[in-house]
């Protein structure tokens, strides 16, 4: 008769659970579910952590690259970074994480230092999305740059 099949091995099936919760992660950002997105990324990179061999370095790097958008998504701009440079940290090759971080430095107000992060994304990958980013970020940082100038042009007037 048939071969007598062999039960999955744990770690394959922790890695196909860690993927599967990635997928759901990744769809429910597409939809704009950055909740549900936010449960699941926590969900696989937890399963990650429990895997008997380390995760590859790009999965994770991935995993904290979404969940940095998606706590961006959430108006949550510290998380975001703060997964942006574990993303960095993971996979320093994988040009998105650098995009990640910058974009989280300007919705923290340091468009100056996400120039830098967004011109290394660049420098890894041409992609068009990068220039438009590092564009938006060169922007920011002279309309902050003016602001201050202008405050500082009130301060002296008022003396």
């Amino acid at each position: 008769m048939g071969e007598k099949q062999q039960a999955p091995r744990p770690a394959r099936n922790g890695t196909r659970n860690m993927e599967a919760a990635k997928l759901q992660g990744n769809t429910a950002f597409q939809t704009g579910r950055y909740p549900d997105a936010l449960f699941a990324y926590n969900h696989a990179l937890s399963l990650c952590d429990q895997l008997p061999q380390p995760c590859p370095p790009r999965t994770l790097a991935i995993l904290y690259g979404n969940r940095s958008a998606t706590y961006l998504k959430l108006l949550q701009p510290q998380p975001a970074l703060e997964d942006a440079c574990s993303a960095i940290t993971a996979d320093p090759s994988w040009d998105k994480a650098y995009y990640h971080h910058g974009q989280a430095l300007i919705a923290q107000g340091m468009a100056r230092l996400a120039r830098n992060s967004i011109a290394m994304a660049i420098s890894l990958n041409q992609h068009h999305v990068y220039k438009q980013a590092l564009l938006q970020a060169e922007v920011v940082y002279t309309e902050q740059y003016y602001a201050s100038l202008i405050r500082a042009l009130h301060q002296g007037s008022d003396n």
